[in-house]
């Protein structure tokens, strides 16, 4: 049984559609990340599952039940907001306590969960302080810790970290992974954050205005994109993309050509590879010029004019070619993808 089932959701303002028949299954314990960019539709999906929004049409279901017109408070769905809500006047334990409490649980076990919790994420010295007194990170582990205390069967996440500077962010994506492991909560987590998308989620689900493009495990997702939208939207930086067209085995672009070992019948396509699956050649391949350089520490990214393009590559050691050094590229075959520019899809 899936611990979540949404069938055919559309959401519709007026004449604006937000969600377009969205179907999609989590299976029990799992880590779903829904990924895409601003206005996607993500976190209107996540707040139809938890009930704070209604779809126009559509079923959401939890453990098989049919939750589509429960109330949100009845669905049994702890939910971390991106606002952390906390409640100023009351103590991190009052926080954390509060929803508990309307749940009529004995004041023990209500003490144990807290305690439990607050141990785990580390926040047992901050129980008696208010939120104010609390930095950014600290009030997310209490909306964190106030979610897993309620031990519900399903914990949505909206954009959780985004308020957190870079550092705190990656300290959170450990944390809340270490706790999944823990507790196999079913979670469903919503980003734009490629980088949270492919090192949390057990898969993810791309989106993008209002559909879901592709769902998959991250690694299948970066190395295998369906269509020209996630292999542009997945990766940092993103996939190369060069405009041509199949002649006889061959790939021609405005700039260059070279021999592609698959048989493709002659048609307009688009080009893509990954910058870590190019390198510099001594004397052949794609002729290009060097425009820039960014320094990213162990490496470096390196872009590459060839004319009506600029290719990305990562590079590594001291010997960086200068700006306006003239460079050749070699592509492994092996690694590039080929979609059909009129529909997007990816070529088999």
């Amino acid at each position: 049984m899936n611990a979540l089932e949404l069938k055919n959701i559309t959401k519709s303002f007026g004449f604006n559609t937000i969600l377009k028949n969205v179907s999609l299954e989590v299976n029990l314990g799992e880590f779903l990340v829904l990924v895409g960019p601003s206005g996607c539709g993500k976190s209107t999906l996540l707040r139809i599952i938890s009930g704070l929004e209604s779809s126009s049409t559509g079923e959401v279901f939890i453990g098989g039940k049919n939750i589509t017109l429960v109330e949100p408070q009845n669905r049994d769905i702890a939910m971390v907001f991106q606002s952390y809500a906390l409640y100023p006047h009351m103590s991190v334990y009052e926080n954390m306590e509060f929803s508990l409490k309307i749940r009529k649980l004995p004041p023990v076990e209500i003490r144990n969960r807290i305690h439990e919790i607050a141990d785990l994420l580390q926040m047992t010295p901050l129980l008696q302080r208010k939120p104010k007194d609390l930095s950014g990170g600290q009030r997310q582990r209490v909306s964190l810790g106030r979610a897993l205390a309620r031990r519900a069967p399903v914990i949505l996440f909206d954009e959780p970290l985004s308020n957190l500077d870079a550092h705190l962010r990656q300290q959170m994506r450990i944390e809340i992974k270490k706790i999944h492991q823990i507790f196999k909560s079913t979670i469903i987590y919503v980003t734009h954050d490629q980088t949270e998308a492919m090192t949390m989620g057990d898969r993810i689900a791309v989106l993008n205005k209002g559909q879901i493009e592709q769902i998959d495990s991250p690694f299948n997702i970066y190395h295998s994109p369906k269509n020209i939208f996630v292999a542009n939207f997945i990766g940092t930086p993103e996939m190369n993309l060069l405009n041509g067209e199949m002649r006889n085995n061959y790939f021609v672009h405005k700039d260059f050509d070279f021999n592609i070992s698959k048989d493709i019948s002659s048609h307009d396509v688009v080009l893509g590879i990954r910058p870590e699956n190019i390198t510099l050649s001594e004397n052949q391949g794609i002729a290009g010029t060097v425009q820039f350089f960014e320094n990213l520490g162990p490496n470096g990214l390196l872009h590459v004019h060839t004319g009506n393009e600029v290719i990305k590559l990562f590079i590594q050691g001291q010997n960086i070619p200068k700006i306006n050094d003239k460079v050749f590229l070699n592509v492994d075959q092996s690694k590039l993808k080929l979609f059909d520019k009129k529909s997007g899809s990816l070529i088999q």
